[in-house]
């Protein structure tokens, strides 16, 4: 027995993740020169590396799961749960090598890693519960074909 097809529907989990990016796009020039002219040139690039990194994620993470989604419903709890494990991962592999490297100043990449990865997902959380205007989730008008006596 297969499963049910689902019905085509817009990639909402990908405009909301490049949505996090344009944030990020904003954001991460404005930190850069700050920590930048705080610590220097490798802070900067740990900054942008971290930005980097976390955006990533998010476009990973929407990709998998729009896709996991789409193909089966029953298959997204665990494209979810061992996505989110196999990016812990890869976060984890990336941030040893950067230390192993030791190409960028290593303490400012871990905080922007933190930083950003729970700056943009409150940033874009707060502007959903606010608005319903993130992209997706803004409800659409509804017009009806009959009209009104």
């Amino acid at each position: 027995m297969t499963a049910p097809a689902t019905p085509a529907t817009e990639p909402v989990e990908l405009r909301i993740a490049l949505d996090i990016a344009r944030r990020a796009a904003i954001v991460a020039p404005i930190v850069m020169v700050g920590v930048g002219l705080w610590r220097g040139l490798d802070a900067a690039a740990a900054v942008a590396l971290a930005v980097g990194v976390v955006v990533v994620n998010w476009l990973l993470a929407a990709l998998t799961l729009g896709w996991a989604a789409r193909k089966a419903p029953n298959l997204l709890m665990g494209v979810a749960l061992f996505g989110f494990l196999a990016r812990l991962a890869l976060i984890t592999a990336v941030g040893a090598a950067i230390k192993a490297l030791d190409i960028v100043d290593w303490p400012v990449f871990c905080g922007a890693l933190l930083l950003a990865y729970g700056g943009l997902l409150v940033w874009e959380l707060r502007y959903i519960s606010f608005s319903l205007a993130s992209p997706g989730l803004k409800p659409k008008r509804v017009t009806s074909e009959v009209g009104d006596a």
